[in-house]
């Protein structure tokens, strides 16, 4: 991509959740989603990792160890726009998407009992970018 390309980057596109809906190759963590928020367009991330099990969540984690990044970048589109936090350029679709990795990292860690999740801190919205999302547990010694 070109630097004029990149400065032209148009983040208008749609989210066609119908389509995601009926779609053969996307994963049932998107296509429930995108159910979701057919019947209700506002949810927050906090409420998507409290609902996911622990099996989606290894789903996710494993899409991430594969670069098979297509979904989770969907899916972090679909929760900003949940928000009222849809990217407006590529640096902020860049940005929620590396927020949203460190968020099913973290996830993944709380599941595990290394650290504690905040959930209702978890956003890609400004009002969030200084709350924590995650503390470490104090480990017995």
């Amino acid at each position: 991509m070109s630097k004029d390309e990149y400065d032209e980057f148009d983040s208008t596109w749609s989210i066609q959740l119908d389509a995601i809906i009926q779609s053969r190759d996307m994963s049932s963590i998107v296509k429930q989603l995108a159910s979701e928020l057919k019947g209700n367009s506002y949810k927050t991330v906090g409420s998507f990792f409290n609902r996911i099990s622990d099996g989606d969540l290894d789903v996710l984690l494993n899409k991430l160890d594969s670069n098979d990044h297509e979904e989770i970048l969907l899916i972090t589109e679909l929760l900003a726009r949940a928000e009222g936090a849809g990217s407006g350029s590529i640096e902020q679709v860049a940005r929620n998407f590396n927020v949203m990795t460190v968020m099913i990292a973290g996830e993944s860690l709380a599941r595990k009992g290394f650290v504690e999740a905040y959930h209702d801190n978890m956003s890609f919205g400004e009002e969030c970018k200084d709350k924590p999302i995650f503390k470490k547990l104090e480990q017995d010694e």
